[in-house]
């Protein structure tokens, strides 16, 4: 809050968990993953390296904490080759 960022539904949808339970609720099949697991997981090395020559932030720690508050949800039905889908990583 004080650095004017607002997460609307944070209290509503706190975690992964329950991000990707509403999404079921509505009859998908659904992952979800915050943005600092799919930084350490989905980025190649080599593109790491190089964004961390670019010098683009002070502090990495604090990236960290803001990054595990974001998240991606992707969600799915009635779709025949879910094997695409379930193939992401993701910890929810």
């Amino acid at each position: 809050m004080t650095r004017g960022i607002v997460l609307q539904t944070i209290k509503k949808y706190a975690d992964l968990h329950s991000q990707r339970q509403r999404l079921i609720d509505h009859n998908f099949t659904a992952k979800a993953a915050d943005t600092d697991f799919i930084w350490s997981n989905w980025i190649a090395d080599s593109e790491k390296e190089r964004i961390d020559k670019l010098e683009w932030m002070d502090e990495v720690e604090e990236f960290v904490l803001l990054a595990r508050h974001y998240c991606i949800a992707w969600a799915w039905r009635n779709y025949n080759d879910e094997s695409a889908w379930q193939a992401l990583s993701s910890p929810a």
